[in-house]
């Protein structure tokens, strides 16, 4: 396995890089080295996946060597000014001084992609996979909820000891998460359920000690989702792959939307907590804001607000458009502000607390934690919230919504139907979420992908500086491709493919024949694809029989090319593309 000099920094490759990959790596390094930002674009199939990650890590690994010197220096210097023996820093404090590795794709799956590559690597780096109970929960009841209520159920069942996975997790895991080998997502979930640990905590576990971290968009640019796992991006590198996907993602991530059937579920789910309390079935803490009154007074406020969304003018088309600034003028209205919000957050959290431990037997997701998101990212940046509602506007929309298993009498098939106010606040600057990171003091982020041109539109659309920029050439040259058309066959017969044609036998065989002339000429594998799986099916059935007419011992054309092309000649039997694979 070659190891490379880029920049002054060994870099162990699998195998020989290509001159594109190369540069690629430069880019990667200089942008470590220099803190900067880089948004580097190399066509798909160049191997940004692998030079990425031999490139991070091996810059990584560079930096530790470079911390432990500086410090054996110190201690040397110190020893001698001191005449005594300084502590040596031990390793573990070293690497705590080491920018952390995110790396963030779209989706589960791609990231397993990425631990395969990692896989591939002569790198061994401690790795933590960050997922949501939906994907982590080996419970055998809680792992098929959803959302809140799988939430508040783990939580319940933690505290009480009742989930054998979190109680096999609190036994061994600590000891143990140290010496997993590199796992995807499913095979730390596979593995976990054998070993009896839960695969949801022991994740978090192995995030503190990581050297690399990997995690879908929305964990990284999602500030609550991001604080709720415990994900610190101080002096971390960011980097998103695939990252033409970032813009509608960070614009995603900073909107918010509630609806009026949000806010009269909050009613409910209030006004059964005041309930609760006064008939003594929920008793509050002592050390909570919780109580019958606090209660009382949260309900009036969800009325008013209810009251306000429902009576607010719309248009004649049943909307209603306003600048960002809005958003604080209309809840205003019901005197929540910068320094009422907080109380409102506190005391709705603890309604849900409550709520959540009283109905241990029916948990259920909960419509206040759509209100908690929504007030949250409202009154969440005093300082500069005038700034940032220039890049949002308010929309105020009615609409008609089905009630789910619901028909109006037991001889309709119509649903029952029912109308709803929308307050949507909506984010149309993806440069409010990297600001949000950047402001996080990160060492540096790196955008990648195979289409980031034109570059200084992505800029500027992120609003945020990217001084290291690549537009990377691919791997495969100009002598490498040739591109045309082949209108006739081997006897001159027109190569025709439309629905008068294709059913004919001359034309399947004038194109297997074309075929077989082509095998003869292409080293190596050779891909087929058809217009449709029908002329796939009709050509491939047609290929297998002996051409009427033919001489004696004459041999299908089928046998020709798996001749000239041994291996797995026929159609995919998934029949994912219309298309032969020899």
């Amino acid at each position: 396995m070659p190891t490379l000099d880029i920049r002054g920094i060994p870099v162990a490759f699998p195998f020989t890089p290509y001159a594109s990959q190369l540069v690629y790596m430069e880019k990667v390094i200089l942008a470590l080295e220099t803190k900067q930002n880089a948004l580097l674009e190399s066509p798909t199939g160049t191997g940004k996946t692998l030079c990425l990650l031999c490139a991070t890590l091996a810059w990584r690994i560079h930096r530790l060597k470079q911390l432990k010197a500086a410090s054996k220096r110190t201690k040397v210097q110190y020893e001698s000014i001191d005449g005594g023996g300084a502590d040596d820093d031990d390793d573990k404090a070293l690497r705590d001084k080491l920018p952390k590795i995110i790396y963030a794709s779209r989706t589960h799956s791609q990231l397993k992609q990425v631990v395969k590559e990692l896989k591939q690597t002569p790198y061994k780096p401690k790795v933590a996979i960050l997922g949501s109970r939906e994907h982590l929960c080996v419970h055998p009841e809680i792992s098929s909820m959803r959302g809140t209520q799988q939430n508040h159920t783990c939580r319940q069942a933690v505290r009480a000891h009742k989930c054998t996975y979190k109680t096999g997790y609190d036994r061994q895991a600590k000891t143990k998460s140290a010496a997993l080998p590199i796992l995807d997502i499913e095979e730390l979930v596979t593995t976990m359920k054998d070993r009896e640990v839960c695969p949801f905590y022991l994740s978090r576990d192995m995030l503190v000690s990581a050297d690399i971290v990997f995690m879908p968009y929305n964990y990284l640019v999602e500030p609550f989702v991001r604080n709720s796992l415990g994900v610190t991006l101080e002096n971390a590198v960011l980097i998103f792959d695939e990252a033409h996907n970032v813009e509608s993602v960070a614009t995603d991530a900073a909107s918010y939307s509630l609806s009026s059937l949000d806010v009269q579920g909050c009613i409910k789910e209030v006004e059964e907590c005041h309930n609760l309390i006064v008939s003594g079935r929920i008793q509050p803490g002592e050390d909570t804001y919780l109580n019958s009154q606090s209660a009382l007074t949260l309900k009036s406020l969800l009325l008013e607000i209810h009251t306000g969304l429902n009576t607010f003018p719309l248009n004649d088309r049943g909307g209603c458009t306003k600048p960002g600034a809005f958003i604080f003028e209309f809840f205003n209205q019901f005197n929540i502000t910068f320094d009422t919000a907080p109380m409102v957050v506190t005391i709705t959290e603890q309604v849900i607390e409550a709520m959540s431990d009283y109905a241990q037997s029916n948990p259920r997701n909960s419509k206040l934690d759509q209100l908690l998101t929504f007030l949250r990212t409202i009154y969440r940046d005093k300082e500069n919230h005038q700034a940032m509602t220039k890049q949002y506007r308010v929309h105020i929309q009615e609409e008609t919504v089905r009630q789910p298993g619901r028909m109006r009498n037991a001889y309709s098939s119509r649903p029952v139907t029912s109308t709803q106010r929308m307050f949507h606040y909506w984010c149309f600057h993806p440069g409010v979420a990297m600001h949000e990171i950047m402001d996080n003091k990160v060492h540096n982020i790196i955008l990648t992908s195979g289409t980031l041109s034109p570059l200084e539109t992505t800029v500027k659309e992120l609003g945020i500086s990217f001084p290291i920029q690549l537009e990377n050439a691919h791997v495969i040259d100009a002598s490498q491709v040739w591109v045309g058309v082949v209108g006739v066959g081997v006897t001159g017969k027109k190569l025709n493919a439309s629905y008068e044609s294709r059913n004919s036998p001359d034309y399947a065989a004038e194109l297997g024949n074309t075929l077989v002339n082509i095998t003869r000429l292409v080293p190596n594998g050779l891909l087929v694809f058809f217009p449709s799986y029908s002329i796939l099916d009709q050509c491939t059935a047609q290929w297998q029989q002996v051409p009427r007419g033919s001489a004696s011992g004459a041999v299908p054309i089928w046998e020709r090319l798996a001749v000239l092309k041994p291996g797995i000649p026929g159609a995919l039997g998934s029949r994912a593309a219309s298309l032969l694979y020899f």
